[in-house]
C-alpha cells in the first residue's frame, strides 16, 4: 500500500456526471431503428461508454449481420445519432447533473485537484452539453476531451493521457478515473491510474462493475471527495481491487 496524492480526476459524462444516460441511449436506438436495425434497449445500454461508431458497427453486426455493417451505413447512422442527441442536449431535454456531482466538482477545485471530463462522442455534442449545463464557467472544469480528439476510445488509455497532457499532470498514479461502466474502469486500469472508481448509481449495476478492474466502488459522487482529497492509502494497482460501497 502506498500513499498517493491525487492531482487529477477524470470523469465520464453520461451516467457519471449527467443523468439520465437514457438520452444518449434513446437517440442511438432511434437512429438505428430508423435505419432498419431492430436493436433492443438493453443491447444499446450494453454499449454504454464504447465510442459511438464502434457501438453502431457492433449493433449492426449483431442484429442484421456483419455484411451489413458497411462504413457508409455506420457513417449514416452515426450522423443521424449526432443530429438527434445534439438537438436533445441543446433543448435541455433530460439533461441534469447526477446526484452530488456539482458539489463534488466544486470541492475538487477548492482542494486544488484538477478535473477533466471525457466523452465517447464528438466535440459538437460535448459542447452542446456543456453549454446547457453551464459548465463552461471558469474554474469548474480544467479540461474536456471528446472522442474525435484522441486516437482510440475506451478501453484504451488515450482519453486519460490526453486529459493529463491538457492539465499538466505527469504521473498516472496521481490520476483518479471515475465512471459508471465496466469499460470506464478498464480504461482507468489500462492507464494505471492510482484510483479507478466505479459509480454504482449509473447505467450498470454493482454486480456488473465488480467484474471490472477497480480500486473502489461508490454509491454516489458525494463519496468521492473522501477518497480523493483525503489522500488515503490506496492499492498500488487498480487491478488489485478493494471495494468500498460507502
Amino acid at each position: 500500500m502506498t500513499s498517493v496524492r491525487i492531482d487529477l480526476v477524470v470523469f465520464g459524462v453520461e451516467g457519471t456526471t449527467i443523468r439520465p444516460a437514457e438520452v444518449g441511449n434513446d437517440c442511438m436506438r432511434n437512429a438505428l431503428v430508423a435505419a432498419n436495425v431492430p436493436v433492443t434497449r438493453d443491447a444499446v445500454v450494453e454499449m454504454a461508454g464504447v465510442p459511438k461508431t464502434v457501438a453502431i458497427r457492433r449493433l449492426i453486426e449483431r442484429f442484421i449481420g456483419a455484411d451489413r455493417a458497411t462504413d457508409e451505413r455506420v457513417s449514416e447512422i452515426h450522423a443521424d445519432f449526432l443530429h438527434r442527441v445534439t438537438d436533445q442536449y441543446r433543448r435541455g431535454a433530460g439533461v441534469e447533473p447526477t446526484p452530488h456531482c456539482e458539489e463534488t466538482l466544486v470541492r475538487m477545485k477548492h482542494a486544488g485537484v484538477r478535473v477533466a471530463l471525457v466523452a465517447p462522442f464528438g466535440r459538437v455534442v460535448l459542447d452542446a452539453l456543456l453549454e446547457r449545463l453551464r459548465w463552461r464557467s471558469p474554474g469548474l472544469i480544467d479540461a474536456t476531451v471528446s472522442v474525435d480528439e484522441v486516437g482510440r476510445g475506451r478501453p484504451f488509455p488515450d482519453f486519460i493521457m490526453r486529459a493529463m497532457s491538457l492539465t499538466g499532470v505527469r504521473r498516472t498514479d496521481a490520476v483518479a478515473a471515475v465512471g459508471d461502466t465496466p469499460i470506464d474502469l478498464e480504461m482507468g486500469a489500462a492507464a494505471d491510474c492510482g484510483l479507478v472508481v466505479g459509480l454504482m448509481n449509473g447505467s450498470h449495476t454493482a454486480a456488473q462493475l465488480r467484474h471490472a478492474p477497480h480500486t473502489h466502488l461508490i454509491s454516489h459522487l458525494g463519496v468521492l471527495p473522501r477518497l480523493v482529497i483525503g489522500h488515503g492509502l490506496i492499492p498500488a494497482s487498480p487491478r488489485a481491487a478493494a471495494t468500498s460501497s460507502a
